[in-house]
């Protein structure tokens, strides 16, 4: 599904529409949106991110339809809700008993796996009855979670499974994101014969990240709702060197490095940008990650746990944190300027 930015010209809408991959995807550029001499790459990885392995991260997966998942316990698939709903339908795209095509590596092709059933979060499906939930612009006013578990019949039993860590996640901390997603920009052409694994060291960003010219967020309701919701990282267009997310790696999953062992903190789901004057490339401000601890708006931890997604000392009811309102204590200047790489964007510019 692209998602496409409310007030985007025709010209601009028709390319997304031509050359973005049929999904909400994640992970491209790395420097500010003004630069784009630097912003483009022909080496086929991550802008200002690095080629990833199997052998690195185990877990993640491409979903043929164009998205980025993770498994996270036998026969759980992780991904964003708008990877699996349509919103046209207002539907899930997987009926109990399709298959889906799913794989490590994608030059090597795909598997089909019978799926059981997908479970969509209810806050995603009500507030896509209400509206037509398919422009970046329009979901991130939404007060709903944009994550979804894929139960299958059998286990992918090769491809080990992620733990998830339902800490709330503060600005300033380190954390990885990682997508099949184009590499360039939103609105440049994805031209690799297959799509690509990639990733790079972000950091977490304080809620003012989204007051810049161009975002949809625009009062102090907005910016609870989106805190509550989502955890933010720097895309390319806010620091030189950070990456963003890009089609391709939506649902992919935000990892934290917890002494060598790579936790799931986070679903990539969004982003915001610069008006289209100021932004050629489609390079994120922001990447918005779904967030997944006890004290979301959405009640995520407790809503994994009930789907069998956590293992049994992962979390208990009470655990993580609230949203940061729009004035959080620890906004203040982020060092992510000098971070070693960054990501971009999945939501659809």
């Amino acid at each position: 599904m692209i998602l496409l930015r409310t007030g985007e010209s025709a010209m601009r809408a028709l390319l997304a529409t031509l050359l973005i991959p049929a999904s909400i995807g994640v992970l491209a550029g790395a420097c500010a949106a003004h630069d784009e001499d630097d912003a483009t790459s022909d080496n086929g990885a991550l802008i200002g991110g690095q080629v990833a392995t199997t052998a690195q991260f185990p877990s993640n997966l491409y979903l043929k339809t164009g998205c980025t998942a993770a498994k996270v316990a036998p026969k759980k698939i992780l991904t964003a809700a708008h990877c699996v709903f349509d919103p046209a339908m207002a539907s899930v795209r997987f009926a109990n008993g399709s298959t889906i095509s799913v794989s490590r590596d994608p030059v090597n092709g795909f598997a089909e796996h019978k799926v059981k059933e997908v479970h969509v979060h209810p806050s995603w499906v009500t507030a896509c009855e209400a509206q037509y939930c398919a422009a970046s612009s329009v979901t991130a006013l939404m007060d709903a979670a944009d994550i979804a578990l894929i139960e299958l019949e059998d286990d992918i039993e090769y491809v080990p499974s992620a733990e998830i860590d339902t800490t709330e996640l503060v600005p300033k901390t380190k954390v990885v994101i990682i997508g099949f997603g184009c590499t360039k920009g939103v609105l440049v052409r994805d031209d690799r014969p297959n799509p690509t694994l990639a990733y790079a060291i972000g950091e977490i960003a304080p809620p003012q990240l989204l007051d810049h010219p161009g975002s949809p967020i625009e009062n102090d309701k907005e910016h609870e709702i989106a805190a509550g919701n989502y955890a933010l990282t720097y895309g390319p267009a806010s620091y030189r060197q950070q990456a963003g997310i890009c089609p391709g790696d939506s649902g992919g999953p935000l990892y934290r490095d917890e002494d060598g062992k790579m936790k799931i903190v986070g679903v990539n789901s969004n982003y915001t940008f610069f008006p289209d004057q100021q932004d050629k490339l489609g390079l994120p401000v922001s990447n918005w990650h779904t967030r997944l601890d006890g004290n979301s708006r959405q009640h995520i931890a407790e809503w994994l746990q009930s789907l069998g997604a956590l293992s049994n000392d992962s979390w208990t009811k009470g655990d993580g944190g609230a949203g940061a309102g729009k004035g959080a204590d620890q906004a203040g200047t982020s060092d992510a300027g000098t971070s070693d790489a960054g990501a971009q964007g999945d939501a659809g510019h």
